[in-house]
Formats: C-alpha cells, structure tokens, sequence
C-alpha cells in the first residue's frame, strides 16, 4: 500500500516518514523523495570514518552542543545597516601580481586571506583600515566587501579559529563595508541534520561578526525546498534585511538550475513585500534574467581579475565576451590590464541589464 503523504506551502510533497522525526520542525521536512526520509536514504549507520552532523555518529552531541542545539529561534535578529552596492564588485583573489593602488570605488575580498596561521594563533595580516587596502594594493578610499563564500578547509578554520583568536573584532578594525556569511555546505545526499548544523554555524557567525560592529548579508545556503521556507521566514523576521547572497559557480551554475534558484531568491522578496538586492556571485549569465525581478542586483565575481593574471584582455562581444591575448613582461605587473578589464566588464554588465530577458521570466510585480 502506498502511503499518504503531506502536503508543504510550496507544494512539494513530504513522506509520512518525517513525522515522528524531532528534527521536523527545524527541518521542514525532506521533500520528494517518496517513502523515505532522509536518515533512511542518505545516513551510513556511524561508520567510525563518518564526518557527517547524524545522531548516530560519535560526535554528534559535542557539535550540537557547540551551535545550542538545532533551533532558529535563539539568534539575535541582524540588523543590516544601508548600503549601496553598484551592478558589478570585481572580486580580487590576492595580492600579488599588481604594483600600484586600484583605485575602483568597491572591490572584494576573501576574509580568510586576511588571517595567516603563526605560532597555532589565526593572526590577521592587517589591524587597520589603512594597512589592508595598503597590503591589497588598493586606493585609500577603496570601499571593501568580504566574499565569505569559499572552500570548506577555509571555512572550517575560520570557524575553529574565530572566538578564540578574535577573529570578527580584528576584521571590524579594518573598514569593511559588508561582510557576506560563510557558506557551509548544503548537500542533497546527507542526512538533513547536517544541513541543518551548516546554516546555523552561518547564522552565528553573522550574529559574532554583527556583535563586533561589522555589516552583515546572509547566504542563503539551499539544498531541498525546506531551506527555501525557512529563508522566506527569516528575512521577513529580519526587516531590515536587504541584501542577501546566493552563490552560482558550483552546483548552481547550470542555467537552468540558475534561473530556479532567481526566481525562488524573488518568491522571498514577493513574500516579505519588499525589495531584496541579492548579490549573485559568479551569476554574470544572470544579469538580463534578474533585471527582470530585481530593482537592484549586483554580480560579483574575479572574472576580469583571472583573465588579468592570465594576460588576457576583455573585448565586449554581445553576450560571449572575447578574451584576447595581451602579453606582458612578467615585472610589469597586470595593473593596467586589471583596471581596463574591470571597466569594460562593468560597463559590458551594465549594457545587457538594459536588455531584459524574455526566456525566463515575465515582468514581475515590484515590490517596496
């Protein structure tokens, strides 16, 4: 006999299988997966080399205990402060290659290659405002975000670093403009116990970070149609919340799977009643299909800044943009290639979010 099965807001089916489960609440539920739930599917029994967030792995309760338990309703709310975000934010990998200040107006960086590992101490590279844009090569008035996404060995050290060592007050002396929260990882094929562990690890760190006087952005951080619900709730718990960040250069990169997750970044916009700035980072396929939806969006990648360490110079194309070899003795440095690229590439951005997409998406209601 086939069991009944519940039906979610957003009409996604969840398996009787989830019921007695006392993660539910915090969960959603799993969707989709007919009879099985997620433990059932995706948990390997606590197999002593398992790293996953699963009751029946042997760390389970320490991990727990360190995030108070998997519940939502025991954060701060965040209280995200104005800001002004153009459509594009060039994204700078390092430090090397360049010989002299780029004066854009707001660039970003990887908050954890503003920390270095000395003498088992997570030590900043800079203590003030001045030393950071100076170690960057960047002008003085250079206004910095901080791209939190990055790789999980990355994450993970700055989240076993951050409280002892002081990680978010040493980042709130150093003038930054927006701080994006870490992306922990959000797979389909874990038990959603660990999902769930991430984006609360996400939430407190943008709860520190926000205690220490930095700006903050959550990621919205997804990987079944629950997480989505709770976005929704949240931002709308958090009025004064923005700008949100969603990242589209790994498993969101397909277009198709792309323009699915805009539009559910709109559904929270329509939901809350308000305008939401999402920054896309690594979303330039995106730009025609979120001038649809947004009155405000801002792509963020390292697009111009890898096709500089790599000699190459950007030519507009319509929407297939040229890349077009521009060889350089080595001591030179890829300054003036950086800054041309930067510029064209925001203005080649600019010129199709004029052109809005008939593909996807009809002209949305605007809300705010």
């Amino acid at each position: 006999m086939i069991l009944p099965v519940l039906q979610s807001q957003n009409n996604a089916t969840l398996n009787t299988s989830c019921e007695p489960c006392v993660f539910l609440k915090a969960c959603g539920g799993y969707r989709n997966q007919g009879l099985f739930n997620c433990f059932q599917l995706h948990c390997c029994g606590g197999k002593d080399d398992c790293d996953e967030v699963c009751p029946r792995n042997k760390d389970f309760i320490s991990r727990i205990a360190a995030i108070h338990g998997l519940r939502f309703d025991n954060l701060k709310q965040i209280k995200q402060k104005r800001v002004r975000t153009p459509l594009y934010v060039p994204h700078l990998n390092h430090r090397y290659s360049r010989n002299y200040p780029l004066s854009w107006p707001i660039v970003s960086l990887t908050p954890y290659e503003l920390f270095r590992i000395r003498k088992g101490i997570y030590t900043p590279v800079a203590n003030t405002k001045d030393e950071l844009r100076s170690r960057f090569h960047l002008d003085a008035n250079t206004r910095v975000i901080l791209r939190g996404t990055d790789k999980d060995k990355r994450l993970e050290l700055y989240w076993s670093h951050r409280r002892r060592d002081q990680a978010p007050q040493h980042l709130a002396n150093l003038g930054i403009e927006l701080v994006i929260g870490p992306n922990f990882s959000h797979c389909i094929d874990v038990p959603r116990t660990d999902n769930l562990y991430n984006r609360k690890r996400q939430l407190i760190c943008l709860s520190e970070m926000q205690e220490a006087g930095l700006n903050v952005a959550p990621h919205l951080g997804d990987a079944e149609h629950g997480d989505w619900d709770f976005w929704r709730g949240y931002i709308r718990d958090n009025p004064s919340i923005t700008h949100v960040a969603k990242e589209f250069q790994t498993g969101n990169k397909p277009i198709e799977i792309a323009r699915d997750v805009l539009g559910k970044i709109d559904s929270i916009q329509q939901h809350v009643g308000r305008a939401i700035h999402p920054i896309l980072i690594g979303g330039s396929p995106l730009v025609e299909d979120a001038s649809n939806v947004f009155e405000r969006f801002t792509v963020l990648d390292s697009r111009p800044f890898m096709g500089a360490i790599n000699r190459q110079s950007f030519q507009a194309n319509g929407r297939r943009p040229k890349w077009i070899s521009d060889p350089t003795l080595p001591s030179i440095g890829i300054d003036n290639i950086l800054i041309n690229n930067i510029g064209k590439y925001a203005s080649w951005l600019q010129f199709r979010s004029k052109t809005r997409s008939a593909l996807k998406y009809p002209r949305h209601r605007r809300v705010g």
